[in-house]
């Protein structure tokens, strides 16, 4: 499966935030939907009942209805003919299934037809089916064991839905290795998602990752997150709930700018860049080189060892510059690195350099004799370049005045053509297999005689 991107990474754990049906690599997680309906067959009397429910929305309020057929024994025909109704009501030009549109007045409709059986109102048919919990009303609708009954209900549908859904639980299997937490977000939703202020529960976003954990353990995986119910009381929404807010997840999730953890902020958080050998790539691993977020221009690019998932390399794709984050054996925080030197570390810089160096088609790249320090141009006639250091994995713009002009310094980096010239020498890496291979033909030769000791003059000041 390609590799899907993180939202953001709050208190060292990666975060994808879920929302909107049409969103390219998570919508299919939201409730709502439709375009994964379930199948559910129950038995009532001895006799098969079978549903298809448009949405996960439909299906999980369903199961109120469904809970109800052990409470209501004289009641089963009244309850079966609801349950029909609701498989079809109000589907309407294909519009999702939602709570306060439609669920709260078929609530209504079956209560006025059924008198007091069901209930006086809309929060007495709740108390009846065990579905009143909520975190203000934190002892209603709970199990004997303390859980609440609507966390069932809510399971019931995501095994129903990524079992019938193989590429959702796919989906499911990667967050689950890879410790990417789903955190539904919502202005008003504090019960399923992490609500206006971040302090919601997120208890859809707890129960997807628990269902990726089970199926990846039944295939003999190893889950980065093992308890998320915990782990997100305790880690996410008890010290960071300022970054878990609907306004904070929904920046991040609509703007590549914000998605992400850039190089900036992670060189306040303790980033440093150290030595790399480009020689030294003894690493088995396929190299993963991808942009966190589905839109077309994104300002990072991450390079991993799919031999090593616990490392990340993050470039910025605006400044060139790298940094990385990695998590410690048995744990799953990700944690900032401030020393780059570490062989790991080397080793996957190197391996990503030495794959752009060989897949630049289109590009001239000239390396210097020192072997740490490549120019990078359109052509030999180019008048912008850029400059990488290997030492520090670092992206510099060059220009000159006029082709016998001296190399300069830039400052602008996101200057258009230089963007251009970045992404171009960025894209080779993803072009191309993931295994590597020796330097450039041209490392070793460098510029023409007439540039060497212009570009020299300017490097070494």
């Amino acid at each position: 499966m390609p590799r899907i991107p993180i939202h953001a990474v709050v208190g060292g754990v990666k975060i994808a935030g879920i929302k909107q049906s049409h969103d390219p690599n998570y919508g299919g997680l939201p409730n709502t939907n439709s375009g994964y309906p379930i199948r559910q067959t129950i038995t009532v009397n001895g006799q098969p009942q079978t549903f298809k429910w448009d949405s996960a929305e439909r299906a999980f309020h369903a199961q109120k209805l469904i809970h109800l057929l052990g409470k209501r024994l004289h009641m089963h025909a009244e309850i079966l003919a609801g349950l029909r109704t609701l498989e079809k009501y109000p589907k309407k030009n294909g519009r999702e299934f939602l709570p306060r549109d439609d669920w709260d007045p078929f609530v209504n409709r079956f209560i006025r037809e059924h008198g007091s059986n069901f209930g006086k109102d809309k929060a007495a048919f709740d108390t009846l089916c065990d579905a009143n919990y909520h975190p203000k009303a934190p002892r209603n609708g709970l199990k004997p064991n303390g859980e609440p009954y609507t966390n069932d209900f809510m399971r019931e549908i995501i095994k129903l839905k990524v079992a019938q859904h193989p590429k959702l639980a796919n989906l499911l299997k990667v967050m689950a290795r890879e410790g990417i937490f789903p955190v539904e977000y919502s202005n008003y939703d504090m019960n399923w998602a992490s609500g206006p202020n971040g302090d919601g529960q997120n208890r859809l976003g707890i129960l997807l990752l628990e269902e990726g954990n089970q199926l990846l353990h039944a295939e003999g995986g190893r889950p980065a997150i093992p308890d998320p119910a915990s782990y997100y009381a305790k880690e996410l929404r008890g010290k960071h709930p300022q970054s878990l807010t609907h306004n904070a997840l929904d920046q991040c999730v609509r703007s590549p700018k914000d998605s992400v953890e850039t190089s900036s902020t992670a060189a306040r958080r303790g980033y440093a860049i150290g030595r790399v050998a480009a020689s030294s790539a003894s690493s088995t691993g396929a190299l993963s080189v991808y942009q966190p977020t589905g839109q077309r221009r994104s300002n990072l690019t991450i390079i991993k060892d799919n031999a090593e998932p616990w490392l990340e390399l993050h470039m910025n794709n605006r400044t060139g510059s790298m940094s990385a984050i990695y998590q410690n054996k048995g744990s799953t925080k990700w944690n900032t690195a401030k020393d780059l030197s570490r062989p790991n570390v080397q080793r996957l810089l190197g391996r990503y350099q030495q794959q752009l160096e060989k897949s630049a088609k289109g590009l001239k790249v000239d390396a210097y004799p020192d072997g740490e320090t490549l120019l990078i141009r359109r052509n030999a006639d180019s008048e912008t370049a850029l400059h990488l250091t290997k030492k520090t994995g670092e992206m510099r713009m060059m220009y000159k005045n006029g082709k016998e002009g001296a190399w300069q310094w830039g400052s602008n980096m996101e200057r258009p053509n230089v963007q251009r010239l970045l992404g171009d020498y960025q894209k080779a890496a993803k072009d191309t297999s993931p295994s590597y291979a020796a330097a450039s033909s041209d490392k070793g030769k460098g510029p023409a005689a007439n540039e060497k000791s212009n570009f020299f003059t300017v490097f070494k000041r």
